[in-house]
């Protein structure tokens, strides 16, 4: 419990960061979903599941992917409930999600399942890399070459961008519907 505690201290700042972008930039909707995704990681460790750690500590991935997967969970749900404008009632315009979003949403899908399709090591090496360490501070935990550890993390990008290269151009021209 002093471990999911102290991750929490650590990282509920950085981790609300991450998903207000998927709350219409409202970080009290983010803050409120870290703060479930926390108190449902406490119940599932006083339940004797721990399957989010890694070498007896937290995983940030597994946190952060809890995170987005709560925050999807709530655009779904919002989603569904219909908003009328209070300005437009007469002629019942309902509200409706940002395409880009929409659009980025599918491109982390398409990174996500390439970086699956990639060797175990590549993978994990990029999202390490990814929960905000430095190839740096990588080498000096695992002792790997750091020669090594920038060639995979370079080649793993290289390769996930080749993959998604066309839908990224596209997201990138603000052509989301092509994605």
């Amino acid at each position: 419990m002093d471990r999911i505690e102290n991750f929490y201290r650590k990282n509920f700042k950085r981790l609300t960061g991450f998903i207000k972008q998927y709350t219409d930039g409202s970080y009290d909707i983010a803050s409120d979903i870290v703060q479930m995704v926390f108190l449902r990681l406490l119940e599932l460790e006083q339940e004797g599941r721990t399957n989010f750690y890694e070498d007896d500590s937290l995983s940030f991935f597994y946190v952060y992917r809890s995170c987005i997967n709560t925050a999807l969970k709530y655009q779904r749900a919002k989603k569904r409930i219909k908003k009328v404008d209070i300005d437009d009632l007469e002629n019942h315009s309902y509200e409706t999600y940002p395409e880009e979003r929409d659009a980025m949403e599918k491109l982390i899908l398409m990174m996500e399942k390439e970086m699956e399709d990639m060797h175990w090591y590549d993978s994990k090496m990029i999202r390490i890399h990814m929960e905000g360490n430095s190839m740096n501070k990588i080498h000096r935990e695992t002792d790997i070459g750091l020669t090594s550890i920038k060639n995979t993390i370079k080649n793993g990008k290289a390769k996930i961008y080749d993959q998604i290269k066309e839908d990224w151009e596209d997201y990138e021209n603000g052509d989301f519907e092509r994605i």
